[in-house]
């Protein structure tokens, strides 16, 4: 394998935060204009949420990113990445162990494997269950933004097929909430709606993700 050679080496020019050069200093790589920026536990309930991508133009206000939800940039794209998980899906996570667990054990221990169509059934639904299960504990929704797509996948347990949606063909972004679910949903220009994440009481993250997803499709358009 050949060597890697750099021809050369530069220093940024440009904050990776709010993607400007005016307030930023290349030698020390700080931005006085995000020098406040900052990841807090969760955004109070209060939070005037449409105006927090407008607080990086100010240096004189704080910018709070909900603990869910975390920002990422690589080259020419740039992410958000949510986390399923959260206390308030403790209830939801013990009502799957408490179904699931208890009937596949007194399923096998009643009778072993017989090769019943109960059995089968059985061992049908338990392995969906768990990985349901492990999903909520450890998946995070991807949301990728690159030159001229959008791009959602769930990782590490990918149960919900990838989706790519070209921006040429995106209308709006909606919330909604349906009964104790609070939704972020991508709209289309033919009205079909793409359901992009959703979680139990988190309206502050599904208001701060709508966004942050306007403010940089903004820059695409």
């Amino acid at each position: 394998m050949s060597k890697l050679t750099i021809l050369k080496e530069s220093t940024p020019y440009r904050c990776e935060i709010c993607h400007q050069s005016d307030y930023f200093d290349p030698k020390t790589n700080s931005c006085s204009r995000c020098g406040d920026v900052k990841n807090l536990p969760a955004l109070k309930t209060n939070t005037k949420l449409s105006n927090v991508l407008a607080a990086i133009n100010s240096p004189n206000r704080q910018i709070v990113i909900p603990s869910a939800v975390s920002l990422e940039e690589l080259g020419h794209s740039f992410t958000i990445v949510y986390k399923w998980f959260s206390t308030k899906r403790l209830g939801f996570i013990f009502l799957l162990m408490s179904t699931a667990f208890p009937s596949f054990i007194t399923a096998f221990t009643r009778s072993g494997f017989n090769g019943s169509f109960s059995n089968w059934i059985f061992l049908f639904i338990f392995p969906i269950y768990f990985l349901l299960i492990l999903s909520v504990i450890l998946n995070k929704t991807y949301i990728t933004i690159s030159d001229n797509q959008i791009c959602k996948i769930s990782k590490p347990i990918n149960i919900i097929p990838k989706k790519v949606i070209n921006i040429d063909d995106i209308s709006d972004f909606a919330y909604e909430r349906i009964g104790n679910e609070d939704r972020l949903n991508l709209i289309l220009k033919s009205g079909k709606r793409i359901r992009l994440i959703g979680n139990m009481d988190d309206k502050e993250s599904m208001l701060f993700v709508e966004s942050v997803l306007k403010e940089r499709l903004s820059k695409k358009r």
